[in-house]
């Protein structure tokens, strides 16, 4: 991690939530002073493709995208997309959130690659990171209405996990400008199951 700053990667599929995620986290950092690089990369299809987006927070950052080795953590939206980034957490220190809800991206649903057994890739991600947390978010949001609040759900395990350089009061703000109008007082609300979900390992 950058002296006073994060690196970290939110991976998923399309339809998850993934760019509004880091969209949020990105605009909370600028309003805190901080520097921020983002990298967004979308897979085959706009919904079901891979999405993954790298978000670099500090006081100085040249480039974008974050080294292979060099993230000072995962969020994964998916399972097999937390895995498939794991080569970028660093060897020490590194964390890792995981939504347990697994959803075949386009390459596996065309047959170009095969989803992994469950229990061998959760087996693989509990030993990935120094931290891992394993949750339920895709079952949050749906309890609280909105299956599509998953990504303010796993901003709030991410400010929960990470402890960025990042107020929760920014990351509220963010939200409330960025989710649709109407839903900002239940996105709060999934933002806070997030934060409870980690707080309660």
């Amino acid at each position: 991690m950058m002296k006073g700053g994060l690196n970290v990667i939110l991976a998923g599929v399309g339809g998850q939530g993934v760019i509004l995620s880091s969209t949020i986290i990105g605009e909370a950092a600028v309003e805190e002073g901080l520097s921020v690089r983002i990298a967004e990369s979308r897979g085959l299809a706009q919904r079901g493709g891979i999405v993954t987006s790298h978000i670099r927070i500090g006081r100085e950052i040249y480039s974008p995208l974050i080294p292979k080795g060099m993230a000072d953590g995962i969020v994964g939206f998916e399972p097999m997309e937390f895995l498939r980034h794991c080569e970028y957490l660093k060897g020490n220190g590194g964390f890792g959130v995981v939504n347990k809800e697994p959803i075949l991206p386009v390459t596996a649903r065309i047959g170009l690659e095969k989803y992994p057994d469950y229990g061998a890739m959760m087996d693989a991600i509990m030993g990935s990171a120094d931290r891992i947390y394993i949750i339920d978010g895709s079952g949050i949001a749906k309890r609280l209405g909105n299956p599509n609040m998953l990504s303010t759900v796993m901003v709030g395990a991410f400010y929960a996990a990470a402890k960025p350089p990042i107020s929760k009061r920014a990351l509220e703000e963010a939200i409330r400008r960025n989710v649709p109008k109407g839903t900002e007082e239940a996105n709060l609300k999934a933002f806070e199951e997030g934060i409870r979900a980690i707080e309660g390992y």
